[in-house]
């Protein structure tokens, strides 16, 4: 766009489709501007204590402040679906086809446009796999097996593996592995309790934290 006036200052979003055809579509539209802290968050990532008595600290101030943490807890929830989903090249893969994640979404009456609400999805072994949007991170003691960085501790945030859950290997959740910010273990849906603090991401929001809700 050299030598044109851009429109806005807003960020743009792209996706790229590829058909057997060998037809490559690319798809451009605004989206809402991101913070830097929640695409690339620190490291090590805080803890849900710490996201708690940050978002206590932050409402405990005058409103004239006009307070916004870039990377802290708010009304956003993650529900769980009722239905096992089945795995395939269609999770593990990013395609274009998503009728089993809309179907998810439907079940919980997620509309297409509900961002301050996703699906946790599990396969029909009862292991975790993501939500309908995005990858999902869990606070739990992180086992012998793997390097971490939150090992001193006993306790950091974990993802499922994509061998036994079926998950996407998301751009986000790639980056946080590579940079020992989670560790890759697997959580059955049983072992999931309403009201905890989660972590979610995909490479359009970056990271952001949720509270569990069972439906």
């Amino acid at each position: 766009m050299k030598g044109r006036a851009r429109p806005n200052d807003r960020p743009f979003k792209l996706r790229a489709r590829l058909y057997r055809t060998g037809e490559f579509i690319v798809d451009v539209t605004q989206t809402t501007p991101v913070p830097l802290r929640n695409l690339f968050p620190p490291n090590p990532l805080p803890s849900p204590s710490s996201l708690l008595n940050s978002t206590r600290s932050t409402s405990s101030l005058p409103s004239t402040s006009n307070p916004t943490p870039t990377f802290s807890l708010n009304d956003d929830t993650l529900l769980i679906d009722t239905c096992a989903m089945t795995p395939s090249h269609y999770t593990r893969f990013k395609t274009w086809p998503r009728p089993h994640y809309e179907a998810a979404r439907t079940r919980l009456g997620l509309s297409e446009t509900d961002a301050k609400r996703e699906v946790l999805l599990w396969n029909h072994d009862r292991w975790i796999m993501e939500g309908s949007r995005t990858n999902v991170y869990f606070w739990r003691p992180i086992e012998p097996s793997g390097a971490d960085s939150q090992r001193e501790t006993g306790f950091g945030w974990i993802t499922p593996s994509e061998g036994t859950s079926g998950c996407l290997s998301g751009t986000e959740r790639r980056w946080m592995i590579e940079y020992g910010m989670i560790a890759i273990q697997d959580l059955k849906i049983d072992d999931v309790k309403a009201g905890e603090i989660v972590l979610l991401s995909n490479g359009l929001r970056g990271t952001w934290p949720v509270t569990i809700q069972k439906s």
